[in-house]
């Protein structure tokens, strides 16, 4: 996990997220989101699997079947109610925003919690980050398993080794971490989006951002809208583990015009803690943020093109972040 354990079973940082619903086709990405990059009804989408380009409803796009349901007791639960609030509180400041880049000043402490909140949902709930946490969670094993057979492979003779080499390879992920239950897309989503209190004070201390893009640049978004990086100099390095939430610069296309830039060094903000500045991206930082954004979507970008290519934004951001 990303996360401290201490911080992951402390009561009082997490938040009840199910309810009851009858919600089978959630979007994993707000609607409130995508209206913003939509020509009138129609989401123009690029999938950069193949390189095809059309354009999709806003209600089709997004759409995962029971992605966040559980079972509680034999009765399907899901987060979509909260999701749903959460979105609601936050829409009106978000198209604020938008219109006035400079409102992100005047926010309230309240008004921006709220904000920190719409933006760490929205990083959570996406399936893209499920993906980076099972990837964490294979490491891990990995690094259980070299462990343990490089102890073995000492205290055992070569030929014992072998029989228990393979007994080892074929243990699974779950049994090496004793995790007793096999992991679960909807259980680690709706898990991760209980601890939304930790996420929302973590947004709130670093710096923000916001500032329009310089014609004829515009911004477009993906099925992962908030694309982070990790700075080349981290603020508080732990050797070789995964650099943590607080660690992370985070950016997130508000409209194809507007970006709010979440850094805790500073990096498009002042690098001064929980301060809020608005001035208009230059074209560099803009091209940043555009790669930033290929480069984390997990297949679809959504809004006008043109678009840059995953290849291209994994080269050219190589020499930009860690």
């Amino acid at each position: 996990m990303l996360i401290p354990s201490e911080i992951a079973t402390d009561l009082r940082l997490r938040e009840p997220n199910l309810a009851p619903t009858k919600v089978a086709r959630p979007h994993t990405v707000a609607r409130l989101h995508l209206r913003g990059f939509a020509l009138g009804k129609m989401l123009p989408t690029c999938d950069m699997d193949t390189g095809d380009e059309r354009s999709f409803s806003v209600k089709s796009a997004t759409v995962r079947k029971n992605y966040y349901n559980v079972k509680v007791a034999g009765t399907p639960l899901s987060p979509e109610t909260w999701l749903s609030q959460i979105e609601d509180r936050a829409a009106p400041l978000l198209r604020d925003v938008a219109a006035d880049p400079t409102r992100v000043m005047m926010l309230s402490e309240e008004e921006e919690m709220l904000v920190a909140r719409y933006v760490a949902t929205q990083r959570f709930r996406v399936p893209s980050h499920v993906k980076s946490v099972r990837a964490g969670v294979h490491s891990m094993a990995n690094s259980v398993r070299s462990l343990e057979l490089d102890i073995l492979e000492k205290l055992t003779s070569a030929g014992k080794f072998a029989g228990l080499q393979a007994e080892w390879a074929r243990k699974s992920d779950e049994d090496l971490l004793e995790i007793k239950e096999p992991l679960d897309d909807a259980e680690l989503t709706v898990d991760l989006l209980g601890l939304l209190p930790a996420w929302t004070a973590w947004l709130m201390a670093m710096p923000w951002r916001t500032g329009r893009v310089p014609s004829p640049y515009t911004l477009y978004t993906s099925d992962n809208p908030v694309a982070t990086y990790t700075p080349k100099y981290r603020p508080f390095p732990q050797s070789s583990l995964a650099p943590t939430l607080w660690e992370q610069g985070h950016v997130l296309a508000i409209s194809p015009e507007v970006l709010l830039w979440i850094d805790p060094m500073g990096y498009g903000a002042p690098p001064l803690r929980n301060t809020r500045r608005c001035e208009d991206f230059s074209p560099w930082m803009t091209s940043v943020a555009r790669h930033l954004i290929s480069r984390d979507a997990d297949r679809f970008l959504y809004g006008r093109g043109p678009y840059i290519s995953r290849e291209c934004a994994v080269r050219c951001l190589a020499n930009v972040f860690a």
